[in-house]
């Protein structure tokens, strides 16, 4: 995740997502949470019309396989900490193009006050000198690509 505009979020990680991330992409770690997270899912011994190929795709399936198959089943966390996280950084990056709190609170299906509160949380993660937020959302391109 190293390279990816929210990495600052790795440390948010539950270890055993980032052990998954260094066998598998981070799109089929997503699309993993999103079908299955808060569950454990049992390690098939063969793939043939199996679920996992479906939601990540043969070759990702394959490398989880291998790489757990000293394992019975792997936990997989819901990642309820990073989903919010991300979706906070969505609001604000909405937020600064433009969107109002009232529009925003009909997008996001919260409270105005719940937008403000959000975005509160997530500017103050974005201002720690650790993240590249600050530079990277609030700053535009000054020169043009020069």
């Amino acid at each position: 995740m190293e390279n990816h505009p929210f990495s600052f979020l790795e440390e948010h990680l539950p270890d055993s997502i980032k052990t998954m991330l260094t066998v598998v992409s981070l799109e089929a770690v997503i699309a993993l949470v999103g079908s299955k997270g808060g569950t454990r899912f049992w390690i098939p011994k063969s793939l043939d019309g199996h679920w996992l190929v479906d939601v990540i795709g043969q070759a990702d399936a394959e490398k989880l396989c291998n790489h757990y198959s000293d394992m019975e089943f792997i936990p997989l966390p819901r990642c309820d900490k990073i989903r919010l996280l991300l979706r906070n950084a969505a609001m604000l990056k909405d937020r600064r193009d433009g969107f109002t709190d009232s529009a925003l609170a009909l997008k996001y299906k919260m409270t105005e006050r719940g937008i403000c509160k959000a975005l509160r949380s997530i500017e103050k993660i974005e201002m720690q000198p650790s993240t590249k937020l600050a530079a990277d959302w609030r700053q535009g391109d000054l020169f043009g690509g020069l």
